[in-house]
């Protein structure tokens, strides 16, 4: 059966501005990010003692472990070369697909209108890259109070259609009317794994 891992980002956790960011780069703190939010991800999953196969625990050990070692060798070393944290990205989630060839790992970009603000265009490129290397193994689900053609309108740097390109291809309207956003957003990726129409995008 199919496996799928929601990886919350939550945009509001982003460095930005700041001598730090001046020096190591603005795609740094984009790859922080999300590199954090695996790690993350993985940590609550084994204080919960879940896990998506009742797999090795010496694997799952060494899976963590590496992605943990990706995080903090970057983020430690304040690695600002794009290159490199794109490749330290691409590899973490190599070790997942790697080890679960029928996992899919899911991206939940909250607000992503943020992304857009600190992050140069080249990095959603870089996305992209990593997107078409898994095929149908990696998604991104972004939400924003703005459709991506006002974000493009907005920032001029991201006029060109083509930079975006992956981020638009489905689009959900939905209104939440309490004030359990983590929940909401955690049924609402549950409801689009669900949906073909969605995960052939994958």
């Amino acid at each position: 059966p199919e496996k799928y891992l929601l990886i919350y980002v939550d945009t509001h956790m982003i460095q930005h501005g700041g001598e730090f960011i001046a020096k190591a780069g603005p795609v740094f703190a984009g790859y922080e990010l999300l590199l954090s939010s695996i790690v993350d991800t993985l940590k609550e999953m084994r204080r919960n003692q879940e896990w998506l196969y009742p797999q090795d625990e010496e694997i799952r050990d060494y899976i963590f472990k590496q992605i943990e070692t990706n995080y903090q060798t970057f983020s430690s070393n304040r690695l600002g070369d794009s290159y490199a944290g794109l490749r330290y990205f691409r590899n973490s989630c190599d070790l997942l697909v790697g080890v679960y060839p029928d996992l899919h790992l899911i991206f939940l970009i909250d607000e992503v209108e943020r992304l857009f603000k600190y992050l140069p265009p080249f990095f959603f490129e870089q996305l992209r890259g990593v997107r078409d290397k898994f095929k149908r193994q990696l998604m991104y689900v972004t939400t924003s109070r703005f459709l991506m053609s006002e974000l493009r309108a907005t920032y001029e740097d991201y006029d060109n259609k083509e930079i975006v390109e992956g981020f638009e291809d489905s689009s959900m309207y939905l209104f939440f009317f309490y004030a359990v956003k983590e929940f909401a957003l955690r049924e609402f990726c549950f409801m689009v794994t669900k949906m073909r129409v969605l995960v052939q995008n994958l």
